[in-house]
């Protein structure tokens, strides 16, 4: 009897022992089941991180830190709103991390006074050129521009009263200006002008004319007379050439414009700039492969020929200039794609209300390709229909001409 007692004390005592590694066990379940929770917390940092710029940094599981955004915001409790690059509203996480900028793109800009402005879309930074959203000249309002160019403000100050007026006295201002200055030539048979300067230099303009015009255009249009009168008293020397009159950027109007440059080379009018006015600005784009100008101006400059055949009255004088080569020519030069700009200061004056030359075909997109092409690219925003002197402010073409070297 007393043995099996004994026994039966040995048997409980093992079966003592052998329950211990299974509470152990247990107790290692639960912390294996914890392992779990700090993945949902990493998978929550991930997914925080394609939110993109501007979330908040999320809040990771207890004993355990969220993940970085994919502005590089981090901490580890809620971002508080902070102010991003050029009004640009980014977030900025726990200990003072600060968001990176977005994705290549413009910003908006501050009009001239009186000018409303808008901001550019969430997160977006400056392009390869340093873009930001330009203005127009005379209050227009701001808008964002395409990637990768460089905005333009308005003059200060600028507003309706200080635009250039298209007016009569305006011709007469800029004939008193040009009297005994002016040298009316013939290069192969084709007129060309040549007005000199208040203070000659070896800077000169060669101003490609729109369609229906010709070189003595320069003298008698009014819209921009004021333009051409400030280019003369800076001391910019303005040329033009008849081209062939409505050339449309065929190679006749070419050569006539590169023998023009040649000439006036040779009158030690070596600085040359360009400005290239609404159908001028085909052949004003075909230069660029022929020589390099200080800097470049378009205003609302064609670019497309294709985007002007459905217009009524442009299409008959396209079709007259480049007869048989039409097609062509469409082929080629829609749009024109100038290829050694690297560097070139360009700037464009249009308008998206412009229906003759649609800036939306036109000067818009080829500024957001001579941009990426490398050239150093800036489009002032204008208003109005096709002529508005918006498009002819003087301060503008000024500043976009010194704003080369040297100019």
């Amino acid at each position: 009897m007393l043995l099996a007692g004994i026994a039966w004390v040995l048997v409980a005592w093992q079966l003592s022992i052998g329950a211990s590694p299974a509470r152990h066990r247990s107790a290692g379940g639960r912390a294996s089941a914890s392992a779990p929770a700090r993945a949902g917390g990493s998978a929550g940092a991930r997914s925080h991180r394609r939110q993109g710029a501007g979330s908040s940094p999320a809040t990771g599981s207890s004993g355990t830190t969220a993940g970085s955004g994919a502005s590089g915001v981090s901490g580890t409790s809620g971002a508080s709103g902070a102010s991003g690059p050029r009004g640009v509203s980014g977030a900025s996480g726990a200990s003072g991390a600060s968001s990176t900028t977005g994705p290549s793109g413009p910003t908006a800009a501050t009009g001239p006074s009186g000018a409303s402005t808008t901001t550019g879309p969430s997160g977006t930074t400056t392009g390869p050129t340093g873009p930001t959203a330009p203005t127009g000249p005379s209050g227009a309002s701001a808008n964002t521009g395409p990637s990768g160019t460089t905005a333009a403000t308005g003059p200060s100050g600028a507003s309706a009263t200080t635009e250039p007026q298209a007016s009569t006295a305006s011709v007469r201002t800029l004939e008193r200006l040009a009297h005994g200055r002016t040298s009316q030539f013939a290069l192969g048979g084709v007129a060309a002008v040549l007005l000199r300067a208040d203070h000659p230099s070896a800077r000169v303009v060669i101003w490609l004319h729109g369609a229906y015009q010709t070189a003595s255009s320069l003298l008698r249009t009014p819209v921009s007379a004021p333009a051409v009168a400030a280019l003369l008293r800076h001391g910019y020397a303005v040329a033009s050439s008849d081209a062939g009159g409505n050339s449309w950027g065929d190679a006749a109007g070419l050569q006539d414009e590169l023998a023009l440059a040649a000439a006036l080379r040779a009158r030690g009018l070596t600085s040359i700039y360009v400005i290239a006015e609404s159908m001028g600005g085909l052949d004003g784009l075909r230069l660029l492969d022929y020589l390099r100008p200080r800097a470049w101006v378009g205003i609302y400059p064609a670019c497309n020929l294709g985007s002007l055949m459905s217009d009524p009255t442009l299409a008959p004088s396209i079709t007259a200039a480049w007869g048989p080569q039409l097609a062509a020519g469409i082929a080629a030069e829609s749009p024109v794609h100038p290829t050694h700009v690297r560097g070139l200061s360009m700037t464009f004056l249009a308008s998206a209300s412009d229906t003759v030359v649609p800036a939306g075909a036109n000067a818009y997109p080829c500024a957001t390709d001579l941009s990426s092409a490398g050239a150093h690219v800036t489009i002032v925003y204008t208003h109005g229909q096709h002529g508005d002197p918006s498009n002819y402010h003087p301060n503008v073409i000024l500043q976009a001409l010194r704003g080369a070297a040297g100019g």
